[in-house]
């Protein structure tokens, strides 16, 4: 986001008619006849008017159009607008745009969220804190934008057989500009006939090739129809940081739903990223063209067993790059599962057994060597083994722990330590 695009922002009223700016005063155009477009004020109870004529001048510094009053004595005392409206009217205008150029099939929260407080700090570093006072709060102006999309694009596909014809609402953002990168099916090694589908911006697709840093994580409750409706799939998402209010934020750039969560689905997803920006971008496919250098992903075993295959194949990907677990998706899976076993209300004491879970929080950042030594002495010093009074669930849950994430044959301590 940048001033000068939110400046030179294309009106429009909320029916889409065309909005002029002329003479300090805007206009929605009423009709057009011939070569001449017939605007009126936007005021309501204004009945002053322009006339636009096409200008057919051939000289490249011509004007567009030739305008002239056509009712310039009706105009009210205050139909003026102020500066600010306009800029407001903008604003808003402005971000629907830049979210509608980044979404999936429908709206993820996050990507109106990012753009939401882009614009916030655009403005308030171009008019100060009492413009973004004026503004809609970010859950209101969530509801108007889902309500627009939904306008765009209509509804979703409802079955994979309609995918095989997406509208092309769904397909293309412009003439020129494809909105799915990637559709294509396969064979799963069972011989059940799945698809992938890549959605996402050429620009987005750009800004994912050229990170350093890429987090993908897989999501259910968002997987759009009709992936949704199949019990494996989900929505994968691809990506990056950008700068925000606070700080840096996770900005999706690809959206990846799929029917089935396998080595297999993974690798062909990777594989059609690389195909896709080849083609997109006129890359030489025999390089390491993709500048990723870290991945951060969740603690699932398929995609971990995919990315660490492509790697190996060095297929457009240095053979460099660090994939390792999301420290928040770690501690995530451990309160999952201390609900699991029962431990949920001793954990809510706060006591030992908190302390214990929060120990274990801080063990991603221990140096590899030493984890399991580290983890080894938080136990002996928190657990006595001889003791009667240790409720079951705590042998339950440090058995999890010791199974699925320190003595795992699929998952290696590498994948979820970041002390580097």
């Amino acid at each position: 986001m940048n001033l000068q695009d939110l400046l030179n922002y294309q009106l429009t009223t909320q029916r889409g008619k065309y909005v002029l700016e002329y003479q300090s005063r805007i206009y929605s155009l009423n009709y057009q006849y011939g070569n001449s477009l017939y605007f009126r004020c936007l005021k309501s109870g204004c009945t002053g008017s322009v006339v636009a004529e096409i200008n057919d001048d051939d000289d490249e510094d011509a004007a567009d159009f030739i305008y002239r009053y056509a009712n310039n004595d009706n105009h009210s005392d205050n139909c003026i607008p102020d500066r600010s409206d306009i800029i407001m009217r903008k604003a808003k205008g402005y971000l629907l745009d830049c979210v509608n150029r980044n979404r999936a099939f429908g709206v993820v929260d996050n990507v109106i969220r990012v753009f939401y407080d882009q614009l916030m700090l655009l403005l308030n570093d171009e008019f100060g804190e009492r413009f973004v006072a004026r503004f809609p709060r970010f859950d209101s102006i969530k509801r108007t934008i889902q309500r627009s999309i939904n306008e765009i694009i209509g509804n979703s596909p409802n079955t994979m057989n309609d995918l095989q014809q997406i509208p092309e609402s769904l397909e293309f953002f412009s003439e020129d500009e494809n909105f799915v990168q990637v559709f294509e099916e396969y064979l799963e090694d069972d011989g059940t006939q799945c698809c992938i589908l890549i959605v996402g911006s050429n620009e987005n697709l750009r800004a994912l090739v050229d990170a350093t840093l890429v987090m993908v994580d897989g999501t259910f409750k968002s997987n759009p129809r009709p992936f949704c409706t199949v019990i494996s799939g989900q929505l994968v998402t691809f990506g990056t940081l950008v700068s925000g209010v606070g700080g840096e934020k996770l900005f999706p750039r690809l959206f990846c739903p799929v029917q089935r969560r396998t080595i297999l689905c993974y690798v062909n997803m990777i594989k059609a990223i690389i195909a896709i920006s080849v083609v997109r971008f006129n890359i030489n496919p025999n390089v390491e063209f993709i500048k990723w250098r870290r991945i951060l992903i969740d603690f699932e075993y398929q995609l971990h067993a995919a990315l660490a295959q492509m790697i190996v194949m060095e297929i457009a990907l240095s053979s460099n790059i660090q994939v390792s677990g999301c420290v928040f998706h770690f501690c995530d899976a451990l309160i999952a599962n201390v609900n699991k076993y029962g431990g949920m209300p001793s954990y809510r004491e706060h006591g030992k057994f908190y302390r214990f879970i929060r120990y274990l929080f801080a063990l991603p950042y221990v140096p590899l060597p030493a984890m399991r030594e580290a983890y080894y002495y938080i136990r002996r010093e928190m657990w006595n083994d001889a003791d009667d009074t240790i409720p079951p669930f705590v042998w339950q849950f440090m058995s999890y722990f010791e199974e699925y994430w320190l003595w795992s044959s699929k998952l290696p301590l590498s994948a979820w330590n970041v002390y580097d």
